[in-house]
């Protein structure tokens, strides 16, 4: 029984040590084996309902991409990452659809204009002029622009993976460190330098593409970031000592 459980003959294996428990019943030793080997296959099932899953997740993405249903892609493809985060293909093609749907152009059916009813010959009315005063219009005084971009300043707290201080361009937010560290880690595999920190004033995790000491620097990094479909919403946070 131990050469067939080494040799992950896990049947074969659990048919003998139950021969043997049967043969000494006080025996630990067969009995322990045995939940060995059933935990060893439930594990093993588990594995194997997870890939039949993720097979089929995917394989309804690959369809629905063919056919150019981005949408419903994206969600099959999501649903693939969600059941194995490790796996990048899923991963990868979601940022494929991203930019295909970046690049679609929406056409506008042309709207024709309405035809205006007939107007009826009604007897004109003598209109009276009056002289047109002249009206001199001062020039347009230019209008400070506002700034609507995110930028957001918490101080710096002692969380043991509290952000440093300094100027990071945001590119994800969670709750939970495990889905920043998750996402960080898929940004490095794909080629960016991405990192995750802690931020006790919210009590969120923050994914970053970049982080210095000068805002000016941050803010240029940003707009270039920007200008990809997976990064088009980053903004700016500062963490202060």
């Amino acid at each position: 029984a131990d050469k067939e459980l080494a040799s992950k003959t896990y049947e074969q294996a659990l048919a003998d040590y139950e021969a043997a428990s049967n043969l000494n019943p006080n025996e630990k030793y067969p009995k322990e084996k045995i939940e060995e080997i059933k935990a060893l296959r439930a594990k093993n099932n588990e594995a194997s309902d997870l890939d039949r899953r993720y097979k089929e997740e995917i394989a309804k993405a690959d369809a629905a991409l063919k056919a150019k249903d981005y949408a419903t892609a994206k969600k099959y493809y999501l649903n693939a990452e969600a059941l194995k985060p490790k796996e990048l293909y899923p991963f990868d093609e979601v940022k494929e659809i991203d930019r295909l749907m970046a690049m679609q152009v929406v056409t506008k059916p042309e709207v024709k204009p309405t035809q205006e009813p007939e107007k009826e010959n009604l007897p004109v009315k003598e209109i009276v002029k009056e002289p047109v005063k002249e009206v001199v219009k001062e020039p347009l005084k230019e209008l400070p622009v506002e700034a609507v971009d995110r930028h957001e300043t918490f101080k710096r707290e002692r969380h043991v993976q509290e952000l440093e201080s300094g100027n990071y361009v945001i590119v994800g937010v969670f709750g939970s460190g495990a889905n920043a560290k998750n996402m960080a880690k898929k940004l490095v595999y794909t080629g960016f330098n991405a990192n995750y920190g802690f931020g006790t004033e919210k009590s969120l995790w923050y994914v970053h593409i970049f982080n210095g000491d000068d805002i000016n620097s941050a803010r240029k990094e940003r707009d270039k970031y920007r200008k990809h479909p997976l990064f088009k919403d980053a903004w700016l946070l500062t963490i202060q000592n």
